[in-house]
């Protein structure tokens, strides 16, 4: 495994302190082939999440002293999932993936390895946690999934990090740039993939100038 797979494995593992109250998902890989079908492969997760918080809420109301800013944390999280619409968003999403009713409703049993993929993929952006983290998200895509997928990230409004070898899709998708140095240094630049390439340029011009400056200041005082 390379050192950028790991740093999002890390992540995903909280080996870099994150808070205990944001949920965290990684795609690891293909679904599992089973009997379940496409859809409820991605709703049934959801739907425990959803008694999850509302056990939660119920163990929160009834304590001596309510937290009511947690309460108010957990409704609102609730609201945003909508359980009455699970079955639309899933299709939707199924849909944008390039999936057709009938191959939603398929047993993933009898779906490729590349289909898989994209059913495990389809659970990452339905379940929409706090923090999704996406290693090459584009690769088993074609076309018209990639051009999907470009537009459903690029609104994504929660916290999305993603390793891609994609300009294009690195420019649609992200708003900030983690560049990993020689020295495993993470530097942090805002903007797209293309703004990223500009802004490296000029700092790195702008330090060669400086560095000659002191070049020809230190030959000077020698002299």
């Amino acid at each position: 495994m390379g050192f950028k797979s790991t740093f999002l494995q890390s992540i995903a593992e909280r080996d870099i302190e994150i808070p205990s109250h944001l949920d965290i998902y990684i795609v690891r890989g293909e679904a599992e082939p089973s009997d379940v079908n496409a859809i409820d492969f991605i709703i049934t997760p959801a739907k425990a999440k959803v008694a999850r918080l509302e056990a939660y809420i119920e163990e929160l109301s009834t304590s001596e002293e309510v937290d009511e800013s947690a309460l108010d944390l957990i409704y609102e999280e609730l609201e945003e999932m909508d359980p009455s619409t699970f079955e639309a968003k899933a299709s939707s999403i199924f849909h944008g993936l390039g999936f057709s009713q009938v191959m939603m409703h398929k047993p993933t049993k009898d779906m490729s390895g590349g289909w898989r993929m994209r059913v495990a993929l389809a659970r990452a952006l339905f379940f929409k946690p706090h923090l999704l983290v996406l290693n090459e998200p584009t690769n088993h895509l074609d076309l018209g999934a990639v051009v999907w997928l470009e537009a459903y990230l690029s609104t994504y409004n929660h916290i999305l990090v993603i390793m891609s070898h994609s300009q294009d899709f690195m420019d649609s998708v992200c708003t900030h740039i983690m560049d990993l140095t020689p020295k495993k240094k993470l530097v942090y630049y805002s903007g797209n993939y293309t703004t990223y390439v500009k802004t490296k340029q000029e700092n790195e011009v702008n330090q060669m100038k400086v560095y000659h400056k002191q070049q020809e200041e230190i030959a000077h005082i020698k002299k």
